[in-house]
Order: structure tokens, then C-alpha cells, then sequence
């Protein structure tokens, strides 16, 4: 079984990520959950440790500000999973969604280290969990985000799953 750490970078937006890590209690499968405070002055840390009972959850703050991608690249450094899925902090993952994840990355060849699949596909007629872009034997297609987005007429965002 793949181990799959969320990460969740975060600044002053402690009224949203409790959405966000409601989302991930809800889900099974996961391994950890990497919250990294990008040095705001709000009492997300205080929340996030509200989560230590329902989550393996490790929560980083950052001594100096430094933007999303700094936080997500200390959260990758401190990630033991084996998958890393990135959440936002106001943005939250639909029921089974990890569920669905860990299923397709096992049956994933080895020389694959990157997914990509929408928390929520939106066709006009029904709303669905999962959505994911998939290789086709040897013939690997590489679409823009608007390809995908449009291939398979979604709405909502496009997110990476990473093999660590």
C-alpha cells in the first residue's frame, strides 16, 4: 500500500483550513498531513493541533515568510509518504478522494511519478469524484491544463499527485 501525505501550506487563513482538514478526517488512507504556516500571525497553529487526535498531522511554521512554494518545499522535505497530493488551504477534497487515488497510483507502472486528477468534475449533469488523466501504453500524452480541462469537460481545478 502507497503512503500518501497531504500538504497543506497556509497563511493567516486560519478560518478556512479547518474546511480543508474536515475534508481530509472524512478521507481513509491517508498517512500524514504536513501543514506548514507560512509565518501568519493568526491561531492556525491552534487549530491544526485541535486535528493531532483525528489526523497524523505535523504542523510547521516558517521563521520568515516566503510564499506557497517555499512552503510546500519544506512540507516535501519533511514528507514521509511515498505520494505527495498538495491541498490548498481553502479548498477541500471530496468524499473517497484519497481513496480513489491510492487505487490508480497502484496500478500505475513504476516509471510514472506524476498524476494529475480533479477533486470535483462538474459535466452540467452530475457532479463526480475523481477525474484523472491517464497514459495510454507507451504513448504518453503531456496536454496544457486547458487540454485536460476541456478534453474531458471539467470544471475546477487540476491538481498533481507527485511520487516523493
Amino acid at each position: 500500500m502507497n503512503k500518501i501525505s497531504i500538504i497543506i501550506p497556509t497563511y493567516n487563513r486560519a478560518s478556512l483550513i479547518k474546511r480543508s482538514l474536515d475534508s481530509v478526517v472524512n478521507q481513509n488512507s491517508v498517512f500524514e498531513v504536513i501543514v506548514v504556516d507560512d509565518c501568519g500571525k493568526d491561531n492556525t497553529k491552534s487549530i491544526v493541533e485541535s486535528y493531532k487526535e483525528k489526523l497524523n498531522i505535523i504542523y510547521i511554521r516558517q521563521s520568515k515568510n516566503g510564499g506557497v512554494n517555499t512552503a510546500r518545499n519544506t512540507a516535501i522535505r519533511n514528507a514521509s509518504g511515498d505520494w505527495l497530493v498538495f491541498l490548498d488551504d481553502d479548498d477541500e477534497l471530496v468524499p473517497n478522494a484519497i481513496n480513489i487515488i491510492s487505487e490508480k497510483i497502484c496500478k500505475l507502472p513504476n516509471n510514472i511519478s506524476v498524476m494529475y486528477f480533479n477533486s470535483i468534475i462538474d459535466n452540467g449533469v452530475s457532479l463526480k469524484s475523481g477525474g484523472f488523466q491517464f497514459y495510454e501504453g507507451e504513448k504518453e500524452y503531456d496536454p496544457t491544463y486547458e487540454d485536460t480541462m476541456n478534453k474531458f469537460r471539467l470544471k475546477g481545478d487540476c491538481k498533481p499527485v507527485f511520487r516523493k
